[in-house]
């Protein structure tokens, strides 16, 4: 039998139950697919995906002689902080609206990755935490596929966050789940949906 959607009424045997809510974190390197693997999960089994790109500052530049804004990803510790911090103020209010949830981001930082998952304890419950994994190679031919799209303007750009974010990333005081994303990110859903069920993932 499938596995119910969360956050819903889900038959076990001849009794109905609460099935409870689910608070995901995906965390990954750029060009792990992480992204679209969050966007994926959010419409096929009806969490809230937070939008942290939506978030970020932004700033204003000249290219090819037109004002354009661009974002700005956060590079420091105290940059990550900030971001998560202002994030955090929202979730009395997103708790309310959205029972199940799912974040997506670099996650290599250990401080402000801690402080976010303490915020999210604190309002929506006990998160699940899967660290999206992606070769080189892979994230390579991504990024090619995201220039092609507009979604990213220089694939060495986005090499080097990459390579800053392997260099910067601070291991986890309990390892996560590590899920190998290196196919279709479509083939990738119904398995990465598969670990977080109960029997399979234990909080972190």
């Amino acid at each position: 039998m499938p596995a119910p959607a969360p956050g819903r009424l889900a038959r076990s045997g001849r009794f109905l139950c609460y099935d409870a809510n689910m608070i995901v974190f995906l965390g990954g390197f750029f060009g792990s697919g992480r992204a679209s693997l969050a966007q994926k999960l959010a419409m096929r089994h009806g969490l809230h995906c937070l939008d942290l790109y939506g978030r970020k500052e932004r700033r204003r530049v000249f290219s090819g002689g037109k004002l354009a804004e661009r974002v700005r990803e956060p590079e420091t510790e105290e940059e990550h902080m900030h971001l998560y911090e202002r994030l955090a103020r929202e979730f009395p209010l997103l708790s309310k609206m959205y029972p199940d949830i799912i974040i997506h981001d670099s996650f290599h930082l250990a401080r402000p990755r801690d402080y976010l998952i303490h915020a999210v304890r604190t309002h929506f419950g006990e998160p699940k935490f899967v660290w999206i994994e992606a070769s080189d190679e892979r994230a390579q031919e991504r990024f090619a596929r995201l220039k092609t799209m507009s979604v990213i303007r220089d694939i060495e750009r986005a090499v080097r966050l990459r390579r800053r974010q392997q260099r910067d990333f601070e291991p986890f005081e309990r390892e996560p789940i590590v899920f190998g994303n290196e196919g279709s990110g479509r083939d990738a859903v119904e398995p990465l949906w598969n670990i977080l069920q109960p029997q399979a993932l234990h909080a972190i």
